[in-house]
């Protein structure tokens, strides 16, 4: 991940402001070494002393996934998560405790690449992507 500081520079220079809660955010999603829900990420903003609306949080997380800063994790039912974008992954969710684990498929990423060629040059889609959760019940949870 590139240092805070430089990401703080790239808003600047996309004529983005850089309010105390946007630090904050960045800071928090940066730090996570999990996804976070926006009630995690104001929960940490609390006691870092900020007291930010749910919108406002929202805002951010929204302003970060569309600069390609942040990634979203649908978990169903209107549940996201957030992470700072980085190499790309896949996770395990729980569903009864909704515990999230990144998952290591890598041996499997180039038949998943393959399998985005085939369907780009079938469907006549371009530039695919993939998100992929595995969900199933976590051994707290058995």
């Amino acid at each position: 991940m590139k240092p805070i500081q430089s990401i703080f520079d790239q808003f600047r220079q996309r004529g983005a402001r850089l309010t105390p809660v946007r630090k904050a955010v960045v800071s928090v999603l940066a730090k996570s070494k999990k996804p976070i829900c926006v009630e995690g990420i104001g929960s940490c903003l609390m006691r870092l002393g900020l007291k930010p609306s749910k919108v406002t949080l929202y805002r951010e997380v929204d302003f970060l996934v569309s600069g390609g800063w942040a990634t979203v994790l649908d978990l169903g039912g209107g549940r996201k998560c957030y992470e700072w974008a980085s190499e790309h992954h896949h996770h395990l969710v729980c569903k009864k405790c909704n515990r999230i684990e990144e998952l290591d498929a890598h041996e499997m990423e180039s038949s998943f690449v393959k399998f985005e060629k085939s369907l780009s040059r079938k469907s006549g889609f371009a530039d695919l992507g993939h998100s992929l959760e595995f969900y199933g019940i976590c051994n707290r949870c058995q």
